[in-house]
């Protein structure tokens, strides 16, 4: 296997047939059977999208833990170390990788008799020029040297975006939504970690600019993993970034997120282009959906929680309680009046969780 200098390579071991042989690299045949050491320079090491250690991934894959487990390796530019793979359990399972940069590549084509003309395509990874020489099988015809041109038939771009989720301009989004970005090219996951996001919450949306509103302070997603207020992980397969934070968004409100991605890079070292994108997508309205009304005046027999038919007690409203949730919160109005023992009330009141109570007002309810 030839590596190229300058690029960066995944290798995968999710499939449950890696389980028991971790992957490892070193400078000597089959590194540490062969009296050598594991080298970890350059590599980094995922399970379950989550950078780990070499000893806990090592571990893991022994036991045969996590359902997504790779190493990222980076050739640096220049170098010409040969470099190992090898299992770091069971010897005899490895071989050579080859790092060792261009050399010079003679062409040597031989046209048959009675061709008019041989068309010979050739591809390297670099610009620069070599020499064709052609040679015709009859002797008397002396040979022809031609000069030509190497340019990559397939220059590589700049790694972009090609999705979020939510997409611009959506409605009617989760209050807790996962953020995934995918790309249209497989990128170093080292690099994800350095990600700036910026969020905007309320303002006015016209003509694709939001104007006012409230900013979160900037924060790249290895802060946010370190303070534990959020986690991401990289599925390479798909090319898919997802980040999930603790922050519950308001309801009925559009939110701006703005990406700050100058450097995250592809596997061949190419950064992410635009280096700032925008999208904005709008929350979904849970005071309809999910308010119910109470009031002295209702009845927990006949009533709906409507504001129609509200129910009597707050004790009945928090027994119906049962779908609050942190995405769809839910909301007792409470009309003006007394609720006491008296009148039904059991106390003390056993709030629940994502249910909020709203009165009528000061020395009113």
């Amino acid at each position: 296997l030839q590596l190229v200098p300058g690029q960066s390579y995944l290798f995968d071991q999710s499939d449950s047939s890696n389980d028991g042989h971790p992957l490892g690299f070193s400078i000597t045949t089959d590194g540490t059977h062969g009296g050598g050491t594991r080298r970890d320079q350059q590599i980094h090491y995922f399970i379950d999208d989550q950078e780990v250690t070499a000893e806990i991934y090592k571990t893991q894959l022994v036991s045969g833990s996590g359902d997504v487990r790779y190493l990222e390796l980076s050739i640096p530019t220049g170098s010409i170390i040969s470099l190992y793979y090898y299992c770091q359990v069971q010897p005899g399972m490895g071989g050579q990788l080859g790092t060792s940069g261009y050399t010079s590549t003679s062409l040597v084509v031989t046209i048959p008799a009675g061709n008019e003309s041989q068309t010979v395509y050739y591809q390297d990874t670099e610009t620069g020029s070599a020499t064709l020489t052609v040679t015709a099988p009859n002797s008397f015809l002396a040979p022809d040297t031609l000069s030509l041109s190497i340019i990559p038939s397939t220059p590589q771009l700049n790694p972009t975006i090609t999705a979020t989720s939510p997409a611009d301009g959506d409605q009617n989004v989760s209050l807790d939504p996962g953020i995934r970005l995918t790309f249209d090219q497989p990128m170093q996951p080292s690099t994800l970690a350095q990600l700036g996001v910026r969020i905007t919450m309320g303002g006015t949306l016209s003509d694709g600019v939001l104007s006012g509103g409230i900013e979160v302070p900037r924060f790249s997603l290895q802060e946010l993993a370190d303070s534990g207020l959020a986690s991401y992980g990289y599925q390479p397969r798909n090319r898919q970034l997802t980040f999930q934070t603790s922050l519950t968004l308001p309801d009925d409100t559009w939110i701006q997120v703005v990406l700050e991605a100058g450097q995250l890079f592809n596997l061949t070292g190419q950064a992410l282009t635009p280096t700032s994108s925008i999208f904005q997508f709008k929350t979904k309205s849970t005071a309809s959906i999910n308010s119910y009304w109470v009031s002295p005046m209702g009845d927990n027999v006949t009533g709906d929680g409507s504001q129609t038919g509200p129910w009597k007690t707050v004790t009945y409203a928090l027994s119906q309680a049962t779908s609050a949730s942190k995405d769809i919160p839910m909301t007792l109005q409470l009309t003006a009046g007394t609720y006491s023992a008296a009148d039904g009330e059991t106390f003390p009141l056993v709030l629940k969780d994502y249910v909020n109570l709203e009165g009528a007002g000061i020395d009113q309810t």
